[in-house]
């Protein structure tokens, strides 16, 4: 599959790896203030004054969408299957999206081959089942991929953070598109001054020129898995038999390597103050 980023199926070029997000900034969370200064230096306060100075934008409030435990019980991985590989960790740790946090996967259907949403609805909850996250399809959207997407578009979803978004696109919008590359996919995770770094939205976004081909929409299926694998935070692996190998389109399904790191990413932390 070429180099991290770009696949013939690949993670998104910029997949938030070091201080590089195409998707959206790295933000700061400020963990929250307490004693005689309790009032200007609240949670919020400093949680949205911090981001609007680092990432220029604002932030839903803390906890919308989100449950006190996790929502699914957390999935066992395959014994002894080590064929896998994070694309963001901290101190060993692989950054997640929050298993107490439902997370909503939009679709937008332009340009999308015929039956498109109902392959994204049975992919995204085979990703839900395998690493126990709450991911659900919850509707269609107008929205366009961008490569600066917003994460937080109140004006579009209200006051939480933007579904995760499932586009198609052509090669005027993603260049890499004219060299062999049919999909990209990936999330914006936030840093915390304090705590656990944390995954809150994502976008895939495959060539429409390519699913538009009969011929090929065979591999809708196979492209949507390597995705959104980026997206819940699954990096490339050498092993060809794993639907994550990073040579291209192969025939693939899920394998055990992909598969414990699938469960290993569904057991992060929950994060209340996201």
């Amino acid at each position: 599959m070429g180099e991290r980023g770009r696949v013939g199926v690949g993670v998104l070029a910029v997949v938030l790896v070091g201080a590089v997000a195409v998707l959206g900034a790295r933000w700061l969370l400020a963990p929250g203030g307490g004693g005689p200064l309790r009032v200007l230096f609240h949670t919020e306060v400093l949680r949205r004054g911090l981001t609007d100075w680092v990432g220029g934008g604002t932030m839903p409030p803390p906890g919308v969408d989100a449950a006190e435990t996790r929502i699914h019980p957390a999935v066992d991985p395959p014994p002894g299957a080590d064929s896998y590989a994070f694309l963001q960790s901290d101190d060993g740790r692989p950054v997640t999206y929050s298993p107490c946090r439902r997370i909503s996967v939009v679709v937008n259907p332009r340009g999308a081959p015929p039956g498109a949403v109902a392959v994204v609805t049975d992919t995204v909850r085979l990703i839900g089942r395998a690493t126990g996250l709450a991911l659900t399809v919850t509707g269609t959207t107008r929205e366009p991929y961008r490569p600066d997407r917003q994460p937080y578009q109140p004006h579009r979803y209200g006051e939480r953070w933007a579904p995760v978004l499932v586009a198609w696109a052509g090669p005027h919008r993603i260049p890499d598109f004219d060299h062999g590359t049919v999909g990209f996919g990936g999330s914006v995770a936030l840093d915390p001054v304090v705590g656990d770094r944390s995954y809150v939205t994502g976008s895939v976004v495959l060539d429409r020129e390519f699913f538009a081909d009969p011929t090929h929409r065979g591999y809708m299926g196979e492209v949507l898995l390597h995705e959104l694998g980026h997206v819940v935070g699954l990096d490339h692996v050498g092993a060809e038999d794993q639907v994550m190998w990073a040579g291209g389109l192969h025939g693939a399904s899920l394998g055990d390597g992909d598969r414990a790191g699938l469960a290993r990413l569904g057991r992060g932390p929950c994060t209340p103050d996201l």
